[in-house]
């Protein structure tokens, strides 16, 4: 897992429009300054609250939309070089699964002729010619006897199934990442362990690479092997799974993982919650120096003026904060000792 499938470096998107009548132009930087890499083999996790730009990292990381700025590398190789006949080459290599999938599904076909339309695409022919890589699709996501699936219709199934089916039609092609946007969190509880139990299975046979995106801490701790925190289009805090669940350096993550629920009664009640003040600002219109200034417990007359460069505080661990290595070690100290005390 030391290799890089994909390196991003400075990555921007900003989305522009106008009012009615074009009287109004306006702005929004979705996503600002971004970079980070996903090594094979391995599940990168990028948490962050409803519209921080997760969304928008995924559908570019697929060149599905066009950054306004900044640099995507898939194998090595930059995908905005690409024309149109190598990147849909190099799409066979790259799928993503939607967080709806009903809305994903076309409610016309059958399973059969959606599980093999992308086969159709990439190599030519009908989707009915390749029943049999259908048939070991839909058995390798556990929906068996497959000939009992293949001429039903997506409303004919449950959440869950659906989901199985998704993943699937995006196994077809054999490709080597895997965007999954927000895959569970339409899902029931005990679905959603299925789901998780059925990805994780999957990338150790056949050698998988995730970016999962999610607001779910609870998944991150149990499917990740790293992750990036963002906040209003930027990543705050990157590191392996166990440094930043117990041992958090920005403020921000640190708020976020006070309000997931710790499920032991002798522990939660002495567990001191980092509540946040004031709202998200819009990004329209973020403020100056840090995003989260308005908003952190810790902020310094420094923080509004200045944007906090990212540096590493440990081997893999990295931060864009004001805040001294010191000071991030202490409060990583007190944070861990409220999780873990008795």
């Amino acid at each position: 897992m030391d290799t890089a499938l994909v390196s991003v470096e400075g990555l921007t998107k900003v989305y522009e429009g106008a009012g009615l009548f074009g009287r109004r132009r306006w702005s929004v930087q979705a996503v600002s300054d971004v970079s980070f890499t996903i090594r094979r083999g391995e599940t990168f996790a990028l948490v962050g609250e409803s519209g921080c730009g997760k969304s928008s990292i995924a559908r570019l990381v697929l060149r599905l939309m066009e950054p306004t700025a900044g640099r995507i590398c898939f194998a090595g190789e930059p995908l905005a070089a690409m024309n149109r006949t190598q990147l849909k080459a190099q799409r066979r290599r790259m799928q993503i699964v939607f967080q709806d999938p009903m809305a994903s599904l076309n409610p016309r076909k059958t399973i059969g002729h959606i599980l093999g339309q992308p086969l159709a695409v990439h190599r030519g022919g009908r989707p009915a010619h390749y029943l049999d890589e259908i048939h070991q699709a839909l058995d390798l996501v556990g929906l068996r006897p497959p000939e009992q699936f293949i001429r039903r219709l997506p409303h004919e199934f449950s959440g869950g199934q659906r989901q199985r089916i998704a993943i699937a039609r995006a196994l077809m092609l054999r490709p080597e990442l895997i965007v999954a946007d927000e895959p569970v969190s339409a899902l029931d509880v005990s679905i959603r362990a299925q789901i998780l139990a059925l990805m994780k299975r999957l990338q150790g046979e056949l050698g998988l690479t995730y970016l999962f995106i999610t607001h779910d801490l609870g998944v991150v701790r149990s499917i990740a092997h790293r992750v990036a925190v963002m906040y209003l289009g930027k990543i705050v805090e990157i590191g392996d799974v166990a440094s930043i669940f117990v041992a958090p350096r920005h403020p921000y993550t640190a708020a976020l993982l006070s309000a997931s629920p710790i499920p032991d009664p002798q522990v939660s009640w002495r567990h001191r919650r980092i509540v946040l003040k004031g709202d998200v600002p819009s990004p329209a219109n973020p403020p100056s120096g840090c995003r989260f200034h308005p908003r952190c417990p810790a902020a310094m007359p420094l923080c509004g003026t200045v944007a906090p460069p990212t540096r590493e505080v440990a081997p893999g661990h990295l931060v864009a904060c004001h805040l001294n290595d010191a000071a991030m070690a202490a409060n990583a100290a007190c944070f861990r000792s409220e999780r873990t005390q008795r």
